[in-house]
């Protein structure tokens, strides 16, 4: 029998091997294993005076040692013996102050090449430099010649140097001797200039050569970076997607930080530097950054020496973009990989305070993912996994298309109003039911706890805000962080004539569109009653017509400060708990496909079905599926067929008994072989809009069979690739029935807002699993009622529910539908307005706190509310 043992030349003896550990239990073995990292490094951070303090105040315990902690032990020891070795060297020595002198001169020439290098545009940036350069020459040894000819004595004659300065004055003047001079002159004239020539092309070739070098590493790949405090973004941009990715991340950068005059934000990937320069000076010229400089690297996340080229130790905000060139797992495995080394590069060492206090997010996409970095990283490092929240997303549009407006305002600082994670210690102690009135242009939401991170979506309106509470609220813009202050003074204000125990709440859908004769409603004969063959074809003539001369409907505020939509669900949402069928085209990643299953059964009422339509095997898709469809609520079958074959489409499937129907990417679209460790094809430009031009013609099938058949009031929720070559059918402004969401669109805005307030990773699960009540105003606003928007805010907030904003229903299905969220200004919300003219037209779209897990046992909405209501009176 051998026995190894790891990293000593101890050999076990007999009363060793008997308590090896491969004879004891494996729980013993688990507990004696070294603690997880994360363990070891908040123990880490206590300092030596506590320590020093508890050791006085508590005897001294003698634990033993596992043999791990001892090899532990003695290595740490020795790094620390050969550190105080190092120290105590003599510093004033002539040696040290040479090897200083040089470390200086050698930053202080790396700094200036970056500084130059992040100035130079192009070549003639270097001929400019060179001219500048020639020009200080010049004067400086102009200056220097006449100094010496005004300083130094007169010289006595020297034969050898006027014989010498005569052959320089022929190497470099070629001053030849005149035709009257002897042959030996002549001769040793050309001969001396011939050198001179070689000389000089050889200096001149080596000197290009340098110069060349020099430029390659400096504009084609880069040096190092000298920043701190910087914007740190690690992409592997193996596929088309990665780069969108980055470019809306890097608008995003731009947008954020533009009330704080920008950013220095530093990309790094495998992408050549010029060609990563190009595209951002095409895409985000210079006047729309806003202030933020890009300072682009070529070179491989992966690569530690690579990270120390772009000052990862030193950066405030990193973010990690998944590789989505290869399957979920994989590219996990290498956003793992990237945060364990930005977690250990430059880590001073246990027991040593850590001096980095940048964070570092992630993006993930699988579950276990998560759980690995959560397990081997420091907490600051944060992952997050976009697929889920995607799916959450999707799942809610198809009770509630509105939702995908909301989500792309509040997630995006592209819009007049964001999601903000704030501290107002002015604020601490006031009630929760009364922190509205101190915003009269935001929306608070909730609170969130940074010590136990809890986030609390609308609690109770007596709860108090904590001295160390931060709000969740959505506010402008505009606005810098340290500017944007709360009144000082609330508004005056009340619910008016109004008894939150008469309460009910108004559904969506209470009066669809203009109720029409047998031909079909929504005032243009394209209802569902039977509207006839071309009620589609007519919906989107109108619509076309209507874009074409820029016709718009009347605004009932500024325009700017409105969403348009075109989405109807009068057969979505007709009462909450009636079951919902849901038609899905095509099969994603399964990783996708499992979130988002998972999100249809917590977001569809019981009894629910949702239909898979794809070309993949069902008895192989149901059996990758099979963790998914373990589910309480929801069925799910699946029918084989293509679903850019209209004729298949409309054989197998009966589209009118669906209320909406989701069209993603087909996984076979991207990876034929079904093999995503060969490879994604989604390498180019191309490669996307030609997933683009998939998806819409499975979008086109679908509608035409539904025109075919009479019914065009469904919600079609469809999937878009890249982020141009917009058509009608996938625009917001102009799409017909429907929402679009782009999965990478959202995933780098979720990254941006997540990079920008890392508490945003725990907010937006809550935000999400919060209810988002779309219900008419007559269920808070009496007929003719005149009440401001403040009066409307605190019916809301009565019964526990957050006022985000509000739409009306058009008059026909081929009008825009205004959402407007938080509206801004103390002046528009104190006028009286009558929110219910008696039509049922205007809808209010509210936030309500997650239901509780015994929801069905919860008291009615009118008794809540009353119990509310006497509670703030008596406060």
């Amino acid at each position: 029998m051998v026995h190894i043992t790891a990293r000593g030349s101890h050999t076990p003896s007999t009363s060793d091997r008997v308590d090896s550990a491969r004879w004891q239990p494996l729980q013993t073995r688990l507990h004696s294993r070294p603690p997880p990292l994360r363990l070891r490094r908040k123990a880490a951070q206590c300092s030596d005076e506590s320590r020093a303090g508890a050791d006085e105040a508590t005897p001294a315990v003698q634990v033993p040692k596992t043999p791990w902690q001892e090899r532990q032990a003695s290595r740490i020891g020795a790094i620390f013996d050969e550190d105080e070795q190092e120290s105590a060297e003599p510093q004033g020595t002539l040696g040290s102050l040479t090897v200083g002198l040089r470390q200086k001169v050698r930053d202080a020439g790396g700094l200036l090449a970056y500084k130059y290098f992040n100035w130079r545009k192009d070549t003639v940036s270097d001929l400019q430099l060179v001219v500048a350069i020639n020009a200080v020459l010049v004067l400086l040894l102009g200056g220097a010649r006449a100094l010496l000819y005004e300083l130094e004595p007169q010289r006595p004659d020297n034969l050898f140097w006027q014989s010498l300065y005569a052959v320089l004055v022929i190497l470099f003047g070629q001053d030849f001797p005149d035709a009257a001079a002897d042959f030996g002159e002549q001769a040793f004239a050309v001969t001396a200039a011939t050198l001179s020539f070689a000389g000089f092309a050889l200096v001149l070739a080596l000197t290009a050569q340098v110069v060349l070098e020099v430029l390659d590493s400096n504009v084609r790949r880069g040096s190092l970076v000298f920043e701190r405090g910087h914007f740190l973004v690690l992409a592997m941009a193996g596929s088309q997607r990665d780069r969108d990715v980055l470019w809306q991340l890097l608008t995003q950068v731009c947008l954020a930080y533009r009330n704080d005059g920008g950013r220095v934000c530093v990309v790094l990937s495998p992408v050549e530097k010029l060609e990563m320069e190009a595209r951002l000076a095409e895409l985000i010229p210079p006047a729309t950054r806003f202030g933020t400089t890009f300072v682009v690297r070529q070179g491989l996340p992966l690569v530690p020496d690579d990270l120390r080229m772009v000052a990862a130790g030193t950066a405030a905000s990193t973010v990690v973009i998944s590789n989505s060139s290869r399957g979920p797992e994989e590219a996990d495995a290498e956003s793992v990989r990237v945060a364990v080394l930005l977690d250990e590069l430059d880590f001073p060492g246990f027991g040593q305070p850590d001096p980095r206090t940048g964070t570092v997010l992630v993006e993930l996409r699988t579950a276990n993912g998560v759980a690995l970095v959560e397990y081997s990283c420091s907490s600051r490092v944060v992952p997050l996994n976009s697929s889920s929240f995607c799916s959450t997303r999707v799942a809610r549009m198809v009770r509630h298309p509105v939702l995908g407006a909301l989500a792309q305002m509040m997630w995006s600082f592209n819009s007049l109003s964001a999601l903000y994670v704030t501290r107002f210690s002015q604020l601490a102690g006031e009630p929760y039911g009364e922190l509205f009135k101190y915003f009269p242009d935001a929306t608070v939401m909730g609170l969130f706890g940074p010590r136990d991170r809890s986030v609390r979506i609308n609690p109770g309106p007596c709860d108090l805000v904590g001295p160390e509470d931060e709000l969740i609220l959505m506010r402008p813009t505009g606005a810098a962080v340290v500017e944007y202050q709360p009144l000082d003074v609330p508004v005056l204000t009340d619910s008016g004539d109004w008894d939150p125990t008469t309460y009910e709440r108004g559904f969506e859908d209470d009066v669809p569109f203009a109720s029409g004769g047998g031909g079909g409603g929504g005032g243009g004969g394209g209802g569902g009653g039977g509207g006839g063959g071309g009620a589609m074809t007519a919906l989107v003539d109108a619509r076309w017509a209507a874009y074409v001369a820029e016709e718009t409907a009347p605004q009932a505020r500024p325009r700017e400060q409105c969403e348009p939509l075109h989405i109807t669900t009068p057969k979505v949402s007709r009462r909450s708990d009636e079951p919902v069928k849901v038609l899905v085209c095509g099969h994603g990643e399964e990783t996708f496909m499992h979130d988002l299953l998972a999100a249809l059964d917590s977001e569809l009422p019981p009894g629910s079905e949702v239909t898979l339509f794809s070309q993949r095997d069902t008895r192989e898709l149901m059996g990758g599926l099979a963790g998914a469809l373990a589910r309480r609520k929801l069925s799910v079958l699946h029918v084989r067929g293509n679903p850019l074959s209209r004729m298949e489409l409309g054989a197998a499937v009966d589209v009118s008994r669906y209320a909406a129907a989701i069209c993603v990417l087909d996984q076979s679209w991207i990876d034929p072989d079904m093999v995503s460790s060969n490879g994604i094809e989604m390498g180019s430009q191309t490669d996307m809009l030609r997933l683009d031009a998939l998806i819409m013609t499975v979008q086109l099938n679908l509608r035409k069979l539904l025109e075919e058949r009479g019914f065009p009031d469904i919600n079609i929720v469809m999937e878009k690739v890249a982020f141009d070559g917009i058509t009608r059918f996938e625009d917001r402004e102009r799409m017909p029935l429907g929402m679009v969401y782009n999965a990478t669109s959202w995933g780098a805005k979720l990254l941006m807002q997540a990079a920008y307030n890392t508490k945003v990773v725990q907010v937006y699960p809550q935000l999400m699993a919060g209810q988002v009540l779309i219900q008419d105003a007559a269920a808070l606003a009496a007929p003719g009622e005149e009440l401001t928007y403040w009066q409307l805010q605190a019916r809301v907030h009565s019964v526990r529910q957050t006022l985000l904003g509000w739409f009306q229903t058009p008059e026909a299905i081929d009008q825009p539908l205004e959402l407007a969220l938080n509206p801004a200004g103390d002046e528009w919300r104190s006028e009286r307005r009558v929110w219910n003219v008696g039509d049922r037209r205007t809808k209010l779209v509210c936030l309500a706190a997650p239901p509780a897990p015994d929801a069905e046992q919860q008291p009615s909405n009118g008794a809540m509310a009353g119990a509310q209501s006497e509670a703030l009176s008596k406060m």
